[in-house]
Order: C-alpha cells, then structure tokens, then sequence
C-alpha cells in the first residue's frame, strides 16, 4: 500500500533534483502537468507512463536534475 506514491515522490525528487527543495517543488508541479495532460490528450491509462518518460528525458539531458546544486567533490 502506497507503492505508487513512494515510486513519484522519488520521481518528483529525481527530476527537481536532489538536496533541492523548491526544485522538489517546481518538479512536481512539472510531473503533475505531464500527467494530466498525458491523461486527457493521450488516454488516461499512460497517465503514470507520461510522467515517467518526462523523468527519463530530463535524465538523459541533465543526469543532476534540473535544479540540483553543483558541488565539488574532493
């Protein structure tokens, strides 16, 4: 119980990028858009797919995140 909930709070957390609050913020604001669009202009059965492949390409543009802050390590 709350599987699904868990996986997009981790999603949510992946895209704004981690150690990021209003990053966490504006990205679920952006996976909630993608799923409501995707559910009424594609069908309402890809709703969780749409917001996933908006994951899978915000990841392969900028693996960090879109709001993660640049840290050195070493």
């Amino acid at each position: 119980m709350g599987d699904l909930a868990a996986v997009k709070a981790f999603a949510i957390v992946i895209l704004g990028g981690l150690g990021s609050i209003s990053g966490a913020t504006i990205g679920g604001f952006i996976l909630a858009l993608a799923e409501e669009f995707g559910a009424g202009y594609i069908s309402s059965g890809y709703r969780d797919a749409m917001g996933f492949l908006i994951i899978i390409a915000v990841l392969l543009a900028k693996p960090t995140g879109l709001f993660a802050r640049a840290e050195r390590v070493g």
